[in-house]
């Protein structure tokens, strides 16, 4: 799938994969491949309540769920915290913009499922706003509206 130009794990394959109706396709199999996220990939490919879209999203106004942190739900030592969230920032700074963060309801409004060590690096690098891919209305039926 990552060789069809609208599968590619990039920001513009994920924009092409929406312009087609196929952004949830995309999202699950990034989350199975590059993202390494196999088990968010299974909640939603089991979440057929969800409608994802993909939006430009402040990102003052989303919400972490992994860091150092001792509040976050997903704990990670501060050194791999800061050199998985670094190779992001290097990344950026070279060109390569990152894959949409994939924002949903399931643990509170406007939460970020995946793409923490993204949003960091992102934060840091000065950017107000950033593709993600939001659903709403997963997890039991909740919906925490943007």
């Amino acid at each position: 799938m990552a060789k069809d130009p609208e599968f590619r794990f990039t920001l513009n394959g994920a924009k092409l994969s929406s312009e087609k109706g196929k952004i949830r396709e995309w999202a699950i199999s990034y989350l199975k491949n590059e993202g390494g996220n196999t088990k968010l990939a299974e909640i939603l490919e089991k979440e057929d309540k969800t409608n994802p879209i993909l939006i430009e999203y402040p990102l003052s106004k989303l919400k972490r769920l992994m860091g150092p942190e001792d509040d976050m739900k997903f704990r990670e030592s501060h050194d791999e915290w800061e050199r998985r969230m670094g190779s992001w920032e290097v990344g950026i700074q070279n060109g390569n913009m990152p894959p949409p963060l994939i924002v949903t309801d399931f643990w509170g409004k406007n939460h970020i499922s995946d793409g923490s060590h993204r949003f960091e690096a992102l934060r840091r690098l000065g950017y107000q706003k950033y593709r993600s891919e939001e659903r709403r209305g997963g997890k039991g039926g909740r919906s925490g509206g943007a």
